[in-house]
């Protein structure tokens, strides 16, 4: 409207001084020409000829005044238009609040509906969007500790990653976010994205500004589900659309047990704890934590390793690192990485709680290389140096056996190097 306005006034104000000079150089050419060279003549030629000028006077004067007028106020709202040299002394006198190095804000622009269309086109109807002006498909997505985060990629660095900072409206069963531009509470958002050459990936915040309608259901165990519509603002247009479905941990979960296959550091801390709480019993009071979790799958045989910290009955406090192995029905514990507990979990076994005496029937014992004839059954396996363990007998390998002990609705696999094995004998013994 001010620019409007603005041109209008020149135009009328050019129109006048036209009509003016026209007048002047008619009277007397001298008037013409001293007003070319010094404008302000024309004062003093209305000045001596008012009588015959004062309707083009009046008519200059207001023009002239409007376009000033006009000036002043496309200067303030339009301050950035005046930054040449030659229109600079105009933002100095009429706009000195954005003289120097003016506060410089970016424009709100936020994606269209025919980007989210575009991509959900693109995309065959993945969870994704755009980031930092490329494409992204959002592979897993965790809802850990107040943080729901939306991940591309699955190296230590994120390729691309959106961690939307929910706090304790992250634990609500089900819940409906809205976020608009002018909230003052929203969330904060942490933009990760990471170059192929650079070591380190780059991370942005946003505190507010942006538009986001989320919903949060959580489901049977550690599941979570749910639809986002993230629009970010600035010149790369970012955004995350679509429905997706998510974990609050890094377990999975098949037929209702934990899945010991998949490779994450909680699927390795769930059966150090499942193996610690089987062989220890009721002697084991609590577990207080783990500590340098990590598995290594670059080699022949995948290895993992935990150092877990728990409490024994009596107020005992002890800290193991255990060694896990990969098996065909996914991670289990290396038994020879719990020697030092053997101890406490022989004692436990001699008096056992509310248990009767064992009466040992007739068993039948085979060597090592010859106890395929046992698989699926119930064993005993004597260790060289009279320790004993018990068990399903559950695998055979070329280097291990594995021997299987169920604890509650799940079960703990116990793998046991050949060559540490004196004998194996079935187990036929029953409470007297």
């Amino acid at each position: 409207m001010e620019k409007v306005l603005l041109y209008f006034a020149i135009s009328l104000c050019i129109a006048a001084t036209l009509l003016y000079l026209r007048r002047a150089f008619e009277h007397a050419p001298v008037w013409g020409w001293m007003s070319l060279l010094f404008p302000p003549v024309a004062l003093i030629y209305y000045a001596v000829h008012w009588e015959r000028s004062k309707k083009l006077a009046c008519f200059h004067i207001v023009a002239f005044s409007v376009m000033l007028l006009s000036t002043v106020m496309a200067v303030r709202a339009h301050p950035f238009a005046f930054s040449p040299p030659l229109l600079s002394n105009l933002r100095i006198i009429f706009a000195p609040a954005s003289y120097g190095e003016p506060l410089v804000l970016d424009e709100q622009r936020f994606p269209s509906k025919n980007d989210l269309k575009n991509f959900e086109s693109w995309s065959d109807g993945k969870f994704g969007g755009k980031l930092s002006g490329q494409e992204m498909v959002v592979e897993t997505v965790t809802l850990i500790d107040g943080v729901i985060r939306f991940t591309q990629g699955n190296g230590f660095f994120a390729e691309k990653q959106v961690s939307i900072v929910l706090g304790e409206k992250g634990k609500i069963p089900r819940q409906h976010l809205l976020v608009t531009p002018d909230d003052n509470d929203a969330p904060d958002i942490f933009i990760l994205t990471k170059n192929i050459n650079d070591e380190l990936p780059e991370v942005n915040i946003v505190t507010s500004g942006y538009w986001m309608d989320l919903t949060l259901e959580r489901g049977a165990l550690n599941a979570v589900s749910g639809h986002l519509r993230l629009l970010l603002p600035g010149g790369n247009q970012s955004f995350l659309t679509g429905y997706f479905d998510g974990f609050t941990d890094e377990l999975r979960y098949e037929d209702g047990e934990i899945d010991r296959a998949v490779h994450s550091n909680a699927t390795l801390e769930h059966v150090v704890s499942a193996h610690l709480q089987a062989r220890l019993g009721d002697q084991l009071v609590v577990i207080k934590g783990f500590d340098n979790t990590k598995f290594d799958l670059n080699g022949m045989y995948p290895e993992g390793r935990s150092t877990v910290s728990f409490t024994l009955f009596g107020g005992m406090e002890r800290s193991e690192t255990v060694t896990l192995f990969y098996s065909n029905d996914g991670w289990a514990v290396m038994e020879q990485s719990t020697s030092e507990l053997i101890a406490a979990v022989k004692q436990i076994r001699q008096n056992p709680p509310a248990a009767g005496l064992y009466k040992e029937e007739t068993p039948l014992v085979v060597s090592v290389d010859k106890s395929e004839q046992l698989l699926g059954k119930d064993v005993v396996v004597t260790l060289r140096g009279g320790k004993e363990r018990e068990g399903m007998l559950q695998e055979i390998t070329p280097f291990v056996i594995v021997i299987r002990n169920t604890v509650g609705t799940g079960h703990v696999d116990i793998s046991i190097r050949k060559r540490e094995v004196d004998s194996i004998r079935s187990f036929l013994s029953k409470a007297s």
